[in-house]
């Protein structure tokens, strides 16, 4: 063998070593991607669940109710017990509306429901208690995006009197910063099946509340917007679906490969 062949596969041996290593490392921690829906409560540690606005002549208030959430999530797993997950998140809160002039006895009441995504982006921590079972905890960022405000109008025609009220996304974007902790059922061939929850606290509001009473050719809104943080716990269900192998003969790499 001549001496610039010995070079060449001296050269190439660690290489193809590494590919081996590298196909066996995907192969031991694979990507996965999962569908997730979730149910969403208000959080009423860290905001009250109705917040109230008050002048002289009008109270008006905001009433949080429960919420729901539907999205994929990628995960990437790098060792036994360490790895990350991101995705993209539909989330629709609910929330009950109140508006009681003082000169009269009449409450105009409505709901409206404030819709926004998520991008989460999270470290995760996995514990082994069988081959099977698996508890997983993780620490995050989630970027928010708020596509539109919110407006709803109710009308006493009889009286020439309306209220209105306005949930207005006065920043586009925000983060919240989470930490989630779950129980998941791995099997080889079916996925993974994972139960869980989470705690999620804004950085920021989540919209301001605004609302104004009619009356005949006046108009009087309350002096102040009521900023709605609405800080979340969640009942986490989640489906990662299994790796998909291709049946018979693979074809050789070549070259671009």
């Amino acid at each position: 063998m001549k001496p610039t062949w010995i070079i060449l596969l001296f050269v190439a041996m660690p290489a193809l070593s590494q590919e081996r290593a590298d196909e066996n490392e995907r192969e031991k921690y694979p990507t996965s991607f999962a569908f997730q829906i979730r149910g969403l409560a208000h959080n009423r540690f860290v905001e009250g669940s109705t917040l109230t606005q008050t002048n002289d002549t009008v109270i008006s208030s905001i009433g949080m109710r429960n919420g729901f959430s539907f999205g994929g999530l990628i995960r990437r797993r790098y060792t036994d017990q360490l790895g990350f997950e991101l995705g993209l998140i539909h989330n629709k809160r609910y929330f009950n509306l109140a508006s009681s002039p003082t000169d009269t006895n009449v409450t105009y009441t409505s709901d409206f429901a404030f819709t926004n995504y998520e991008l989460p982006v999270k470290g995760l921590v996995f514990v082994k208690f069988s081959n099977s079972i698996f508890a997983n905890v993780g620490l995050g960022m989630t970027a928010l995006y708020k596509p539109s405000s919110v407006y709803v109008q109710v009308d006493d025609l009889p009286v020439k009197r309306s209220a209105s009220f306005e949930g207005y996304a006065f920043r586009k974007f925000g983060f919240n910063v989470d930490a989630q902790i779950g129980v998941e059922y791995r099997t080889r061939n079916s996925g993974i099946f994972y139960l869980g929850g989470s705690a999620s606290i804004p950085t920021s509001p989540l919209f301001a509340f605004i609302s104004v009473y009619r009356s005949q050719n006046e108009s009087i809104r309350v002096d102040q917007a009521q900023f709605v943080r609405s800080p979340y716990f969640t009942l986490d269900l989640r489906y990662y679906f299994p790796k998909i192998r291709n049946k018979g003969d693979q074809p050789n790499k070549g070259l671009l490969d």
